[in-house]
């Protein structure tokens, strides 16, 4: 499977169902994992463009992963106890 994302609307026939099923792609910012057959008929055509593999992890597993680079390189300072916390009185 390629990832690749559309610029404009593409229907794509399967040469092994010969005609008989279309699925269409709507153009926009959305990155779909189509087949190789697929992907090359709409990169030729100009129909989409092949996404880097940088763009292929899921926004929420980037913003993860680089959250956790920037923790190893800034570890966070201990908790320093102050008076106060001890004074507060907590009842549930």
């Amino acid at each position: 499977m390629v990832k690749v994302r559309f610029s404009k609307n593409f229907d794509f026939y399967p040469a092994a169902r010969k005609g008989h099923v279309c699925t269409a792609y709507p153009a926009g910012e959305k990155i779909h994992s189509v087949t190789r057959e697929c992907a090359d008929r709409a990169i030729e055509g100009g129909y989409a463009v092949e996404v880097p593999e940088a763009e292929k992890i899921a926004p929420s597993v980037a913003k993860r992963k680089a959250a956790k680079k920037a923790a190893q390189k800034n570890p966070p300072n201990e908790e320093v106890k102050t008076e106060d916390a001890e004074e507060k009185d907590v009842s549930w």
